[in-house]
């Protein structure tokens, strides 16, 4: 556990579950990825990542794509793809899984973002931040309230 939210040294992963009061579960991975590769898969809900260490590759759409810190990551519901390092230090990254009804008011349709790799270093940190203090035990109603705050800027960042 000594890599953790550091350098990584090993492969690991912690998995945390925000239940906000009248929304869907919001499920958040922190990981370190140094030899494991994702094979293809594909999820039910959006994927939001941004790595704090290192340089992660995806396999998506036929094409390889890139992202490290000051980069974030958006993976639409239903778009195969896969995942691992990019580079032999491998990388440590960060990752919210929102249903569509999290990022939409009632009636609206779910967003759509055109890059799947956006270079916003501002919302990447925002994106950390918000993520490491949901995936701390803490107050429900600051946990709420950092629910709103995460789901906002993916809203923002859509195109």
């Amino acid at each position: 556990m000594g890599g953790r939210g550091g350098r990584p040294g090993s492969d690991w992963s912690v998995w945390t579950r925000v239940a906000g009061a009248g929304r869907p579960a919001l499920d958040l991975l922190h990981a370190s990825l140094v030899h494991w590769h994702y094979a293809p898969h594909m999820h039910e809900e959006f994927s939001i990542g941004a790595c704090t260490v290192g340089r992660e590759v995806i396999r998506y759409r036929g094409a390889s794509h890139y992202a490290g810190p000051g980069t974030l990551l958006v993976i639409e519901p239903g778009e195969p793809h896969t995942g691992g390092p990019a580079d032999p230090d491998g990388f440590v990254y960060r990752v919210a899984y929102p249903p569509a009804e999290l990022l939409t008011e009632p009636g609206r349709p779910a967003p759509h973002f055109r890059d799947l790799v956006i270079h916003d270093p501002e919302l990447a940190g925002e994106l950390r931040s918000v993520h490491a203090a949901l995936s701390r035990p803490g107050d429900p109603l600051e946990r709420e309230s950092r629910l709103a705050e995460l789901v906002r800027p993916a809203g923002a960042a859509a195109r």
